[in-house]
């Protein structure tokens, strides 16, 4: 009866074992298309940075103004839902972001589509890429600095010389 037992337990932790190997395999699976997947539209010059927050230099006044706020939800004023994004392609480069700071003229979201561009991509070693796009057809030239890791998040800076530094976070998309 004992042996019973001991088998009985031997079986049972043999396959909690597989299953356990199992799923770390598929994990790991997933991990590795997500990152060709990232990598062929890196590749192409074809994909969509979504935003997921906005990262605003915090100036004493906006300090001030998320400080006067008494609910928890003026912090969600960073976090985006509302389909802000910057689009890559070949001949285009389009962006509707939001923006939260110190402008030095009259400026809203930044907002822009473009053709007269240029784009420098760099592979780093910790595996990833940054993007160097600078954007000559608008009225001010905009540099903005793109990092993409294998797993396909993202961070974004934008330097305007009518703005304050402003970053993003979010993750790639096909567009």
């Amino acid at each position: 009866m004992k042996k019973v037992e001991i088998l009985i337990c031997l079986m049972v932790f043999a396959t909690i074992g597989t299953a356990f190997a199992r799923e770390r395999t598929t994990r790991e699976e997933r991990r590795q298309q997500q990152s060709e997947k990232v990598q062929k539209l890196v590749d192409a010059q074809s994909y969509k940075f979504v935003v997921q927050q906005a990262i605003p230099v915090m100036s004493q006044e906006l300090m001030n103004f998320v400080a006067q706020q008494t609910t928890p939800a003026s912090w969600e004023l960073f976090n985006s839902t509302s389909g802000f994004f910057l689009s890559v392609s070949n001949d285009t480069i389009s962006a509707h972001l939001p923006f939260f700071g110190r402008a030095f003229a009259a400026l809203s979201n930044i907002q822009f589509e473009s053709t007269d561009f240029s784009y420098r991509l760099e592979k780093i070693k910790r595996g990833g890429w940054i993007a160097h796009i600078s954007i000559y057809d608008a009225t001010r030239r905009v540099d903005l600095v793109l990092e993409i890791a294998t797993s396909g998040s993202a961070r974004l800076s934008v330097n305007d010389n009518m703005r304050q530094q402003i970053s993003f976070r979010g993750y790639i998309a096909e567009r």
